[in-house]
């Protein structure tokens, strides 16, 4: 049998633990003692790099790096719904803490492993650390050390603020198109949004850091897409993008024996907008 303690993250000083018992025979009961490693509890804030305002957590994570001889791993956080703060238990030594901020369309940039901090073992996609995390989820991480004796552990992380642009989405006869969903107005992955009429905001764009905006109308079987680059970040002349009638791609999705799959899922998925 397999046992598993799970202390309560950020409240309990403890860190989770895994074991495994041998059966008894018949009915007996199963006696064992499990101990759980001690670990630290961290109090953090993200920061608005501009203002020094603290900013709500949506979700923020840990990594241990690879000179951390801890046998845990990684861990979430719990960030407060009533004031901008999160808490998570973390082992001793170097680790990673990395967050995201609360909310939609916000200013910051998203989180890019520093030139100072590329060797130490983590990072995103791309960056060829030995471990790889999703970073470009967050906007802000740090590198920090715990002490072994500590009984709770201070942070704070930084949020730098990126460039906004504005701009308008035209039909082919460069109409205004209300109802076109849009992928890439937020500096993160994953959210897709319906624009309210035909205008829209980039938020959180970088120089030296092109984003790909993609725009569809799934009515009217337009699409469209824009890529920012450093000129339009020098400028507060309004974008515009021009949809067009959408094209299709057919296939077929074959086993390992070349016979034709059904009730299968596919899906389309991008993880890095630059």
């Amino acid at each position: 049998y397999q046992l598993r303690v799970t202390p309560r993250p950020g409240i309990d000083p403890f860190l989770g633990v895994r074991i495994s018992v041998t059966d008894t025979a018949g009915l007996k009961p199963i006696e064992t003692t499990i101990e759980v490693p001690k670990g630290v509890i961290v109090v953090g804030r993200l920061l608005d790099k501009e203002t020094g305002d603290p900013v709500s957590v949506e979700h923020v994570d840990y990594v241990k790096l690879p000179s951390n001889q801890s046998e845990f791993f990684n861990a979430s956080g719990y960030p407060s719904l009533t004031d901008p703060t999160f808490r998570l238990t973390i082992p001793p030594g170097e680790g990673l803490i990395h967050a995201k901020a609360r909310g939609k369309d916000l200013p910051y940039t998203r989180a890019r492993l520093r030139k100072a901090d590329k060797g130490k073992g983590v990072g995103g996609i791309g960056d060829g650390e030995t471990y790889t995390i999703m970073l470009n989820a967050s906007n802000a991480y740090k590198f920090i050390d715990v002490p072994t004796d500590a009984e709770s552990f201070a942070v704070d992380l930084e949020l730098s603020r990126g460039v906004t642009r504005k701009g308008r989405v035209v039909d082919p006869d460069g109409k205004a198109i209300v109802g076109v969903q849009c992928y890439g107005l937020s500096v993160t992955w994953g959210r897709v949004a319906t624009l309210a009429d035909e205008t829209f905001e980039i938020h959180g764009l970088e120089l030296g850091y092109p984003r790909q905006v993609v725009f569809g109308h799934q009515g009217r079987r337009l699409v469209g897409s824009i890529v920012i680059r450093d000129d339009d970040l020098k400028t507060d002349k309004p974008l515009e993008v021009r949809l067009g009638p959408a094209g299709s791609i057919k296939g077929r999705l074959l086993d390992e024996d070349g016979l034709p799959m059904t009730g299968a899922t596919l899906s389309v998925t991008t993880f890095d907008l630059d």
